[in-house]
Parts: C-alpha cells; structure tokens; sequence
C-alpha cells in the first residue's frame, strides 16, 4: 500500500516538474508576454496615445486604446466613448489619436493581446486620466461628407 501511494506521489511530482519545465522554456504558456508602455496626451480635444517598445513572445494579435468618460460605472462596450486602433501595427512604436470630443474628464486604457483571438489582453499600465478642456470644431474634417438629397438631385430636372 505504501509503495503504490509513493508511485502515485512521485507520478504527480514528475508532472508538475515538467508543468513547470514547459512554462520555463515557453513563457507564453504560463500567460500573455506582452511588454511595453503608453503614453497618453491631450491637446485640445482630441486624446493621443503613443505605444513605446511593444513587443510579444508570439506574433502581435491587436492593441487599442479605449477611451471611457472617467465616472462611468465599469468601462466596457457600453460605456466606451471612442477606440483608437493600431492597423497593421506589429510592435514597437506607434501613434494614434482620438476624434475630437467633447470637453470632459475620460479614462484611456491601452492594451494589447498575443498570438490567438482568444487570449487576453494584457493592459499596458494603469488606465490613464486626461482632461479635455477644448470644445471640438466643427466641419473640416476629413470624415463623410453630408449631402442632403437636393445637393445630390440639384443637376437633375433644371
């Protein structure tokens, strides 16, 4: 009895010595190795976050940066105001900016994943508080233009 219980002990002790080699020799298994920091500003009204020394134990899968009003309840899809993405960002540095919003207090939290669309995100930091005091301009942008339906029927019919 006593030496099947030995076996049983040494047999769980050979498995939790190799759980422990794989996570030395691949870190990636143990938890997402993402490194790296963001920096967040404010000019105006619109919200800048710059992505210094990203780097990943896998190939990079996505960072962002979200933007949330500071006293919303939780920060999540439901309260997010505004998502700066990264396209085409493999790491390393990288800059992005808001849309022009509102004067207010928001909170920024950057963060990027690894590898698979199923691990997490690892946050790079705390999330950041920044204060806009700037009210947006309007017009002059380079976004969609407005056209009513007589600018577009205008030529038609005179």
């Amino acid at each position: 009895m006593a030496s099947s219980r030995m076996r049983r002990v040494a047999g769980i002790g050979a498995v939790a010595g190799l759980s422990a080699l794989a996570m030395v020799a691949n870190p990636a298994l143990g938890a997402a190795a993402v490194t790296g920091s963001a920096t967040v500003t404010a000019s105006g009204s619109v919200i800048t976050v710059a992505l210094k020394g990203i780097a990943t134990t896998e190939a990079l899968n996505h960072c962002e940066a979200q933007i949330f009003p500071f006293d919303a309840p939780v920060y999540d899809k439901t309260t997010r105001v505004y998502e700066i993405g990264y396209p085409g960002f493999t790491g390393g540095d990288a800059t992005g900016s808001s849309i022009p919003l509102p004067a207010g207090t928001y909170a920024v939290i950057s963060q990027c994943k690894e590898g698979a669309s199923t691990n997490p995100y690892v946050k790079l930091g705390d999330p950041a508080k920044v204060t806009l005091t700037a009210a947006p301009t309007t017009g002059g942008g380079t976004g969609s233009q407005d056209f009513g339906l007589a600018d577009l029927l205008g030529g038609f019919g005179s």
